[in-house]
């Protein structure tokens, strides 16, 4: 999930780093630990840039949800402040199951 528009949320309790707080039409809420950050504006592989909203109108995701990094998965620091950690992740492909 690649990433156009963010904003950052001051929170004093966040719940564990990658945790979704909120996914509605104002924005996906992610803990980063030490704040929150809204995502705006986002683009899946293959996709367009879409706004928030207009993403999960097709990729519902919601509160409790998580955003990790699977162990043993390549990726590199794009930024890193220390507020704020952009990962370029690289998923691998996905190989549909064959029907029964």
């Amino acid at each position: 999930l690649k990433v156009h528009r963010a904003s950052i949320e001051i929170a004093e309790v966040c719940p564990a780093p990658g945790t979704i707080v909120r996914a509605d039409a104002s924005g996906i809420l992610i803990s980063c630990g030490t704040g929150l950050l809204n995502l705006l504006e986002v683009q899946i592989e293959g996709g367009k840039r879409l706004p928030a909203a207009d993403f999960l109108r097709g990729h519902p995701l919601v509160a409790g949800d998580t955003f990790v990094v699977p162990a043993g998965m390549p990726y590199r620091f794009v930024d890193c402040t220390a507020d704020l950690e952009l990962l370029d992740v690289t998923l691998p492909d996905v190989v549909p199951l064959a029907a029964p």
